[in-house]
């Protein structure tokens, strides 16, 4: 008893010197459902269920230059919501492991500043990338994000990072089997967990 009770405690201690990144949008925030309320209110009909490549490059029933207007468009961030179960799950996650955003933003002064004010909400250190694409965190020991496309640019990269893809139309394409789908971000912190007890 007393060698399990040592474990649990040295696990404790190796994951407070660590830290997971997390995306957002798709994987915390609800921005397919956001996305639609802005387009229709501009008169588009979205089609999130036809929304079957990230990058938007699909039939969904809006021209693709419309939607990436929309994104460098701030009003497009006000009134997100989060998905159920996030608030909890971050918090137990953040209870064993620092999280760090891992976002990407329009390089718009005020839309970088409105998502660095909902990353601190949610208790989220780390950084919002306005470049191309999202650098691989080398030091990260998790990732937890909807866009299949940076999970592979990580396992190209040498990452070691367990891989925790959420699920959704658009990345549902065949992928290595060190990435690990779950169904939403509550699911995949439990996973991550249970995981890392393993190790």
């Amino acid at each position: 008893m007393l060698n399990l009770l040592r474990a649990y405690f040295v696990r404790r201690e190796v994951l407070l010197f660590m830290y997971v990144c997390v995306d957002i949008d798709g994987t915390l925030v609800d921005m397919q459902s956001r996305l639609k309320a802005y387009l229709a209110e501009r008169g588009h009909d979205f089609i999130t269920e036809a929304v079957t490549m990230y990058n938007f490059k699909c039939d969904c029933g809006v021209a693709r230059d419309s939607i990436m207007e929309a994104f460098s468009d701030i009003e497009l961030y006000k009134g997100l919501e989060l998905f159920d179960g996030v608030e909890p799950a971050l918090k137990k996650l953040r209870g064993i492991v620092e999280a760090r955003a891992y976002t990407g933003s329009f390089p718009v002064e005020g839309i970088v500043t409105e998502r660095f004010r909902l990353c601190q909400s949610l208790g989220l250190n780390g950084a919002i990338y306005t470049g191309v694409k999202k650098p691989t965190d080398m030091k990260a020991v998790a990732l937890f994000d909807d866009c299949l496309e940076v999970m592979e640019q990580w396992i190209e990269d040498g990452s070691e990072a367990m891989l925790y893809l959420i699920d959704a139309p658009y990345n549902r394409r065949k992928h290595s089997d060190r990435i690990v789908r779950c169904r939403d971000f509550a699911t995949a912190v439990e996973r991550f967990i249970s995981d890392f007890e393993c190790v």
